[in-house]
């Protein structure tokens, strides 16, 4: 088994898989959940990033190549049925260069592209670099724009460093990724957001429409800010099997 994707619920017998990457300082477990409300022909595969969860004693990769080129060869083993890529905030670059780099390999393409809480990778940022500032200004932007951390962490100093750690590689690997232009992506792409986002827009969204050819976009956004996606996946989920043509249950 691989240490990189491991299924939230095995099952051998699905008729598509669902490859999810986390936002930075997340990880695979944040999809664990998943399953209990999409039908049982979706099996969702959370991808496992070295430096957290069962990996914190690894490095993490801060560079978007060399984190591709560990990932690729991962990735192939699981395309042995349909599949989609799913990814929230870096997740979504992530999942959108695995994308590129297995088109480049001959391999088969996604049956779709979900992203989440992410600007289409062509349009500059529109906020200044933090991952190389000090960690106690760091945490303070993190928690300023995203307000992602909980007392649990900011209270515990050992714990809030090593968190730190992660955040910092996240942050470096997503700060410093430009894409060269390239061809659209043949597969259809969805993009989904929090209406309270102040970090990401809809027209930030909306650009990735830019990057498929398949003529099948979508954009829909849910209540809440960045992280919705945590927040609500009874509510997301039902469009994610919709658009990989499974009518969704919970179970």
């Amino acid at each position: 088994m691989s240490a990189w994707f491991v299924p939230a619920r095995p099952n051998p017998s699905a008729r598509v898989r669902l490859i999810c990457f986390a936002h930075a300082g997340g990880g695979a477990s944040g999809f664990a959940r998943w399953p209990l409300f999409l039908p049982g022909e979706i099996e969702v595969v959370g991808c496992h990033l070295p430096g957290r969860e069962a990996r914190f004693r690894e490095a993490p990769i801060e560079r978007m190549e060399p984190l591709l080129d560990a990932i690729t060869p991962e990735l192939q083993p699981l395309l042995d049925r349909p599949y989609a890529l799913l990814g929230h905030s870096l997740g979504s670059w992530v999942a959108f260069g695995a994308a590129r780099r297995l088109r480049a390999l001959g391999a088969p393409a996604p049956v779709r592209l979900f992203v989440s809480g992410c600007r289409a990778p062509h349009l500059s940022s529109r906020f200044p670099p933090i991952h190389q500032l000090p960690a106690s200004a760091m945490v303070h932007e993190i928690q300023r724009r995203y307000g992602v951390l909980p007392a649990l962490i900011l209270e515990d100093r050992e714990v809030l460093e090593m968190f730190t750690r992660v955040l910092r590689s996240d942050l470096a690997l997503f700060e410093t990724t430009r894409f060269p232009p390239d061809e659209p992506l043949a597969c259809p792409i969805s993009a989904y957001g929090g209406r309270e986002d102040v970090i990401v827009s809809a027209p930030d969204l909306e650009a990735w429409a830019e990057h498929s050819a398949a003529g099948d976009f979508e954009f829909r956004s849910f209540p809440g800010g960045h992280h919705y996606i945590r927040d609500l996946p009874e509510g997301l989920l039902p469009g994610v099997a919709a658009a990989l043509g499974s009518p969704a249950e919970g179970r």
